[in-house]
């Protein structure tokens, strides 16, 4: 009834022990409200050293901790949720959520977000509550944003921002700011991440955050770089990995690595780009990050292709594929499959090209952009089927983009993946 886990020094009690235990305990309604007092308080206390010692320490021992107990710690959410009780909110969002973004967990995270909307008053009494309300919706939003919804996530994140931004929580306010880059960037608007991530930098400093400070000086890097200004963004880098050198950190160092690589590639120097990809797997890899894995096998398969390495580009394709699929990266879906078609033709199978290209463009994440892309994804989708198109008899070219136009996007990435195609 009742099993030790010596190695973890833990202890795991059957469900029906357990639920007997439960109902004992609910017998006294104002014992079972001193417990889960007291279950809310510790598991808050945990979760926050997440914030507490974010980049003092490393990011994988801080993790460990919270996913050791992650039931409990999403119990405990919910049931301060439940309870109005905004402080103890406050205190487990950032480790948290952070966690399940990392993760790739963006589906179960935005799911745990929106139950706690109904909890969220329209008018916050006072500055505990205004904060926790405003933390957690641009948390929502950052989630939005990676599960291809960007406009309604920066509808969410913009104005927790603009709160936040009168308020004293200015580490909160830091992780709204980041969240509001992360929509902007979705959507191609990088004068006004350049913005938002100046300010950031600037509130880091004041507030002596090490981390928060070397961390949005690599969103001001990316943002300088999109905007033309290749000299400042490469400063901005600099200065970052320098600083983040000298922190526990795995976060923002795999992040500007994948925007590295993205430079590399548009440079033309796809060697560099293949090399700084690798390192973004590698990290990922031994990290557990799974979303900056899923981004660093699409930027690897994308240095690949332009080097010619079509089986190396393909294999890294394909994870990144099934990672997209696994985790409800939509957006991402629908980019990596572009460059499996590009890749797959590349290697004479050009039918299944159009195919995959023309059940990409069918769907409405076409429209959308991947943050290192100059381009909107169906753009770069046309660009591609009109190279086809030149090349292929136009029976053949049109057949196959009917058949592709009919199956939906996520059939289609099934197929790849079961190579039923």
């Amino acid at each position: 009834m009742l099993t030790a886990d010596r190695a973890s020094s833990r202890y795991e009690v059957h469900e029906l022990l357990r639920q007997y235990a439960e109902s004992e305990l609910r017998e006294d309604e104002e014992r079972w409200e001193t417990i889960t007092d007291a279950h809310i308080a510790f598991y808050a206390g945990l979760t926050g050293r997440v914030e507490d010692q974010i980049g003092e320490v490393e990011q994988t021992e801080l993790f460990r901790t919270v996913e050791a107990d992650i039931d409990n710690v999403r119990l405990a959410w919910r049931t301060a949720v439940g309870r109005r009780n905004f402080e103890a909110m406050r205190r487990i969002i950032f480790g948290l959520f952070f966690l399940q973004e990392v993760r790739g967990q963006h589906r179960a995270g935005l799911s745990l977000l929106e139950e706690s909307f109904e909890s969220l008053p329209d008018d916050p009494a006072d500055d505990v509550i205004a904060v926790a309300c405003a933390v957690t919706k641009a948390y929502r939003g950052r989630m939005l944003a990676s599960l291809g919804q960007p406009d309604l996530a920066i509808e969410v994140s913009g104005p927790a921002v603009a709160a936040l931004a009168e308020l004293p929580d200015r580490f909160a306010y830091l992780m709204a700011i980041e969240a509001h880059c992360d929509g902007l960037a979705f959507l191609g608007r990088w004068d006004e991440v350049q913005s938002f991530a100046s300010e950031s930098v600037r509130v880091a400093e004041e507030s002596d955050n090490k981390w928060w400070h070397a961390g949005m000086l690599t969103w001001l890097g990316a943002a300088e770089t999109f905007l033309g200004n290749g000299e400042a963004g490469a400063a901005m880098f600099d200065e970052s990995r320098d600083r983040l050198s000298q922190l526990h950190d795995d976060f923002f160092t795999a992040w500007s690595l994948i925007i590295r690589a993205g430079i590399a590639m548009m440079g033309g120097q796809g060697g560099e780009a293949v090399d700084l990809s690798q390192q973004v797997i590698d990290l990922s890899r031994s990290v557990g990050f799974y979303q900056t894995l899923q981004i660093g096998l699409g930027s690897l398969g994308e240095a690949s292709l332009a080097i010619g390495e079509f089986d190396a580009a393909n294999e890294a394709f394909m994870e990144a594929l099934a990672m997209a699929e696994d985790m409800g990266f939509v957006v991402p879906m629908a980019f990596v499959m572009i460059k499996l078609a590009e890749t797959r033709a590349a290697m004479g199978s050009q039918e299944l090209g159009v195919e995959v290209l023309a059940s990409v463009l069918a769907n409405p994440a076409s429209s959308q952009r991947i943050p290192t892309q100059d381009a909107v994804i169906g753009e770069h989708a046309l660009e591609v089927l009109a190279n086809l198109e030149a090349e292929m008899p136009p029976d053949s070219y049109q057949a196959a983009y009917r058949r592709g136009e009919a199956r939906s996007l996520e059939v289609t990435a099934k197929e790849l993946l079961t190579g039923s195609f």
